[in-house]
């Protein structure tokens, strides 16, 4: 998928040099992915997963075509596979303290050649550290540094819902909303022109695909 591509390619990973900086104590627990051990993270992934998928779930609420849509966005972002991929990318595991057995599906894990989903405990660092970072610094802080991550897989991952559904499907969804009243509901027409706009490269390309196969 483009979502999944988006991680190969180096210039577009999220970047280390964006973290906000934890102190010593909120990070070592941060780090901690070992089960009933002592200050270990599990409060800390408890506080980040909802606060990562309530600052998705904003985030897709601000561009939805749809009810349809913003489900599909924000389960395809707000999954395991995502922050774990992020989470490697961001080098979390590098230092963490794990499990042997996560450790060793960590080391045996390729996000260029691996087919399978990254290990979960990838996942829960992530959840992890975002949960100290909101601990630390705060909801303002943390929601600018996700937005920076999650804000240009918003475009491949409605690329992909787009090319998994079918115009009919995509045009009544967009549609619903404005005949739902007697006035058309810019808002939706505007979501859709936004969409148009951020993904016309996409667009034209599909489009004359369609064209060549004409009769």
């Amino acid at each position: 998928t483009a979502l999944r591509d988006h991680f190969k390619r180096h210039k577009d990973r999220p970047s280390q040099k964006d973290i906000p900086r934890l102190n010593e104590v909120l990070l070592k627990r941060a780090r901690n992915s070992v089960p009933r051990s002592e200050d270990n993270n599990d409060l800390l992934e408890f506080i980040g997963d909802r606060c990562v998928n309530l600052i998705c779930a904003i985030m897709v609420e601000d561009v939805k075509l749809s009810t349809t849509h913003h489900q599909t966005i924000s389960r395809r972002i707000s999954s395991n596979d995502t922050f774990g991929r992020i989470s490697y990318c961001l080098r979390l595991h590098e230092h963490a303290e794990l499990l042997s057995s996560d450790r060793s599906s960590v080391d045996d894990w390729d996000p260029n050649l691996s087919k399978e989903a990254p290990p979960k405990v990838l996942a829960d660092l992530f959840e992890a550290y975002a949960g100290a970072v909101y601990e630390q610094h705060g909801w303002q802080k943390l929601f600018r540094w996700l937005e920076r991550i999650f804000k240009p897989m918003m475009k491949l991952a409605t690329a992909d819902y787009w090319q998994s559904s079918s115009w009919d499907q995509i045009y009544s969804e967009t549609n619903a909303c404005r005949w739902r009243n007697i006035q058309p509901d810019t808002r939706a027409e505007n979501r859709l022109f936004r969409h148009i706009d951020a993904n016309r490269k996409f667009l034209k390309d599909k489009g004359r695909e369609a064209v060549f196969m004409l009769p």
